[in-house]
């Protein structure tokens, strides 16, 4: 298998303005900011996160000539709303023109009344830019998680992985036992065509199942446990986060739609997050403004 390096093509789109707040107001347009509650945990969502960074990230996927490139914020807002609420590229348009708190998330300083791009213009961009570009957005969401506090430092220092498959018209094993199978059979198949191996895999591999008995230690029974809680991560992925089937094209797109399904999770923590944050804010507000009770109502002659 030879691997080709991926092509950045930048020839044709300029790069794309830097969305900045004008500080004017326009007389037969509304502010977003006066339509809507700036508390909102979808508004305090969007004033946490670089925007600044994907512009500098993206910035080498742009030529300096060429027609006009649409905002990187729109571009990556809309993309971090559809994997948040789990909508197609159509059904985050839809949404975008109706509800200003998704003009606000994408840098919208007024509220408009239909969108500023062409729909198709969402998968030419993830072409565009390419997995391996798209990490950013997911990076990013673990950078709002620390800088929020929903993530400490400490929750960085270990990593519990589990393998899943996005369903395709293709078949793949879907746990470590099939994968095990496979691995054995492709290395007697190989023994018994005379192909050298650089290693023994089954002398230099084990692998644990979740119900296995045999061989167990503590350790081992607490990292399965570790496991069988990041399976329902995935359980929440493919339903709520669109990893449950895959409708971007080719393996790029498979990346792709992973990527983003694990950074619209992301954001979903920290929404909620902020959504309790500010619970409690409120609440202790509430309770310092509280007046006090007469003594002849709690203890009435």
């Amino acid at each position: 298998m030879i691997l080709y390096p991926r092509r950045v093509e930048t020839g044709g789109v300029m790069k794309p303005r830097k969305q900045e707040p004008s500080g004017s107001d326009d007389l037969f347009r509304s502010r977003l900011e006066n339509i809507i509650n700036l508390r909102h945990e979808l508004a305090l969502l969007g004033g946490q996160i670089d925007w600044a960074f994907f512009d500098d990230a993206y910035e080498a996927f742009y030529s300096e000539e060429g027609r006009p490139g649409i905002a990187t914020r729109m571009m990556v807002g809309l993309h971090i709303l559809k994997h948040m609420f789990n909508l197609s590229d159509d059904g985050v348009c839809d949404r975008w023109v109706y509800d200003p708190y998704f003009q606000h998330f994408c840098g919208e300083e007024y509220f408009r009344f239909e969108l500023p791009i062409d729909r198709s213009s969402m998968s030419r961009w993830r072409d565009r830019i390419g997995p391996d570009g798209l990490e950013k957005v997911f990076q990013e969401s673990l950078g709002v998680a620390h800088r929020t506090g929903a993530l400490r430092t400490k929750d960085l220092k270990r990593v519990t992985v589990d393998t899943t498959v996005q369903e395709k018209a293709i078949a793949f094993p879907t746990d470590a036992k099939l994968m095990h199978r496979a691995r054995e059979s492709l290395v007697r198949l190989a023994k018994h065509n005379g192909v050298p191996l650089r290693q023994s895999y089954p002398n230099k591999l084990r692998v644990y199942r979740s119900g296995q008995k045999r061989g167990i230690t503590p350790t081992i029974k607490k990292e399965l446990r570790r496991r069988s809680a990041v399976e329902a991560v995935i359980g929440h992925l493919k339903c709520d986060g669109r990893l449950g089937r895959n409708y971007l094209k080719g393996r790029d797109g498979d990346k792709t739609n992973a990527i983003l399904a694990g950074a619209g999770y992301n954001y979903r923590l920290v929404l909620k997050w902020l959504r309790l944050l500010l619970a409690r804010i409120m609440a202790a507000i509430l309770g310092a403004c509280r007046l006090p009770v007469p003594a002849e109502i709690t203890h009435p002659i």
